[in-house]
């Protein structure tokens, strides 16, 4: 049992049952009028059995994540989780184990070229607990996107940064073993239509892709829905635009 599943509540663990889950929470989701990305995602006949899911800034791969319920309810499905603080990689690893299913790359996604990463060190947490915002959260090829939120004064001087390799989308696909990519998820703090820009949609057209869009500015906000609209159904779960293909 990997610590995602132990992790699980009870009304959790009963979602990720493959046929009672969905029924209950179908009935659910039909009285209240409430729906979510997590559940659209588990609830696809789109995606199969064996599927593969790149996680382009996963952090733990299972807090607040949309796809974590459908890697626990699914035991054939693969996933690339690529996060470049050590920490937080570190989180994943614990989080899901060693099994051949998962792959962890620890990189920046850019140009491929050599990268500085920022991000806030986790002792800032235990310092300043009544912090307005996650610092583990914060972490962008930007330093000034960390400096944009508010706890700014305090968070500052725990700003750290991190030489890393980088790679371009096509590397993080060739060093994860992906042949075929079925969901792509973006959370990137304000790289993120530059990391999904590189997808080549003659190669790769995935099912799902998930991108959070709250960061980018209106001109890469354009450009994104522009670039998916002939192929893809488009929508609004939250901080995330979400494509799904068109059969």
């Amino acid at each position: 049992m990997t610590h995602a599943v132990a992790a699980l509540t009870f009304r959790q663990k009963v979602k990720t049952l493959p046929v009672l889950g969905g029924a209950l929470e179908g009935l659910w989701r039909g009285l209240t009028g409430r729906t979510s990305l997590e559940f659209e995602l588990r609830r696809s006949r789109k995606l199969p059995p064996d599927a593969t899911i790149v996680k382009i800034g996963s952090n733990d791969g299972f807090q607040d994540d949309p796809t974590a319920a459908l890697l626990i309810s699914r035991p054939l499905m693969r996933c690339v989780f690529v996060e470049p603080v050590p920490h937080l990689l570190d989180g994943a690893r614990r989080c899901w184990g060693n099994s051949p299913r998962f792959t962890y790359l620890a990189a920046a996604v850019n140009d491929g070229s050599p990268a500085t990463f920022y991000y806030v060190d986790p002792a800032a947490k235990s310092l300043f607990p009544d912090l307005t915002v996650e610092p583990d959260l914060l972490g962008s090829l930007d330093r000034n996107h960390i400096l944009k939120h508010p706890d700014c004064a305090r968070l500052e001087p725990y700003i750290r940064a991190l030489p890393l390799r980088g790679l371009t989308l096509e590397g993080v696909f060739a060093q994860g073993g992906v042949s075929h990519l079925d969901v792509l998820h973006i959370d990137a703090e304000g790289w993120d239509w530059k990391i999904l820009r590189q997808l080549d949609l003659s190669i790769r057209q995935p099912t799902f892709i998930i991108m959070e869009y709250i960061h980018l500015d209106p001109t890469e906000q354009r450009e994104a829905r522009a670039r998916f609209d002939d192929t893809y159904e488009w929508r609004v779960r939250g901080t995330d635009w979400v494509w799904e293909k068109i059969a």
